[in-house]
């Protein structure tokens, strides 16, 4: 093994805690939890809501959660803007000289900061001041989650200096990889998104003989439209849709969900969803059509892919045309299920005839498998990661030495 004294020091300061709960939060605790603790410093806020959680963070990691002065009465519209200012102004000027004072007693090898809130500019500053390398990770559009209008040009000259000024940027698809080489002049470089690991999974037992169909993730705003169209089309072959999700039956019907097909559980741990995943027949995964959320569904990557890959089950994708997923399927170079990139419910009738087919469905559960083992292996991803962050800091040839040795 390599001693854990070769591993560069790594201080992650970001918005988001890495913590196993959901969203960016899980990904960065996949990426991290098996690194050696001693040698990971971990800062994140605790604003807005975040951080609420110690107790799914990664065991043995020094963790400092910094929260922003806040005045009481956000249900006051001014008070609720001021908190953002403050939060903001906090953020910009306090937090770097914090993150810098851990990055000298941690003696700090690498700065890791992700590109959410406004966090990420106090990571870069500490970067610039204590000329410690940064790594900046991305995994959406990360513009939706600014909160003052008046200062998006200046975040957005902040951030393209960030960028360029950054020893590495790490992207979830190519498309972001692009999308940024485009608005900074620089490259990036690919992180996959990480699933979950492999759990073993119960043998096949449908309860049902019909066709299900299985989701877990929200059903906010257009997401609820893909959802009902999709049920709805189900309903005309006999097929349900199973769905472990945010919202009840009552919004639903209010969103316009006429047909009976439809079951819905809540929430549940990432593992637990896996397994009531693994009786599907296949495997629903919509994208927003909405054009406000075109740039995000275009360079962004549903993070539920490496785990839906994993169940072995053909994937119906329901997303526009420009979405990075689509471009995905159609380019990997493996049929994987149908792809759907309108909202009409003959379009989507004619996407499920693909699944009723057993000849296109058995390709389509190669596909998946091939798909699973080429691009979303989860201990490569690892290895990659954590090779490039030994370059950026001189210890790759200690790192490369013993780990040759290994083999």
């Amino acid at each position: 093994m390599v001693s854990k004294e070769d591993q560069p020091k790594i201080l992650y300061a970001g918005d988001l805690p890495i913590e196993a709960t959901s969203g960016g939060q899980l990904l960065l605790h996949r990426l991290f939890r098996e690194y050696p603790a001693d040698r990971l410093m971990v800062i994140h806020s605790c604003s807005h809501g975040l951080g609420k959680h110690p107790d799914k963070e990664i065991p043995g990691v020094a963790t400092f959660r910094l929260k922003s002065p806040y005045i009481p009465g956000t249900r006051f519209a001014p008070i609720g803007h001021l908190n953002k200012w403050i939060s903001y102004l906090y953020d910009r000027y306090i937090v770097p000289g914090k993150i810098r004072r851990q990055a000298k007693a941690f003696q700090a090898d690498i700065i890791i900061t992700v590109m959410h809130g406004y966090f990420w500019i106090a990571a870069s500053k500490a970067a610039r001041k204590t000329k410690i390398p940064l790594g900046i990770i991305i995994h959406d559009d990360w513009t939706i989650s600014l909160t003052i209008e008046s200062v998006k040009e200046k975040i957005l000259k902040d951030f393209r200096l960030a960028y360029q000024e950054a020893a590495e940027c790490f992207c979830i698809s190519e498309a972001m990889i692009s999308y940024y080489r485009e608005q900074t002049g620089r490259n990036g470089i690919m992180l996959p998104t990480l699933g979950q690991d492999m759990i073993p999974l119960p043998a096949e037992e449908k309860k049902e003989n019909r066709f299900l169909m299985g989701y877990g993730g929200s059903l906010h705003g257009n997401y609820a439209l893909n959802f009902i169209n999709t049920c709805h089309a189900l309903d005309t072959v006999d097929g349900k849709m199973i769905a472990y999700t945010n919202v009840d039956l009552a919004h639903l019907r209010a969103y316009g969900l006429k047909s009976d097909n439809v079951e819905l559980h809540g929430f549940i741990p990432a593992d637990q969803l896996l397994i009531r995943l693994a009786s599907m027949d296949a495997l629903y995964l919509p994208m927003d059509f909405s054009p406000e959320r075109k740039l995000n569904m275009t360079i962004a990557f549903p993070s539920k892919v490496p785990d839906y890959l994993m169940l072995r089950k053909p994937l119906f994708i329901h997303a526009p045309d420009y979405a990075s997923v689509v471009q995905w399927a159609r380019d990997g170079g493996h049929y994987t299920g149908p792809v759907v990139t309108t909202n009409d419910i003959n379009d989507i009738t004619e996407g499920l005839s693909e699944l009723l087919d057993p000849g296109k469905y058995a390709t389509a559960r190669a596909g998946v498998q091939a798909m699973s083992d080429q691009e979303f292996n989860h201990q490569k991803i690892r290895t990659d990661f954590f090779q490039r962050i030994a370059e950026l800091t001189g210890k790759s040839k200690t790192v490369s030495k013993q780990q040759a040795n290994i083999q």
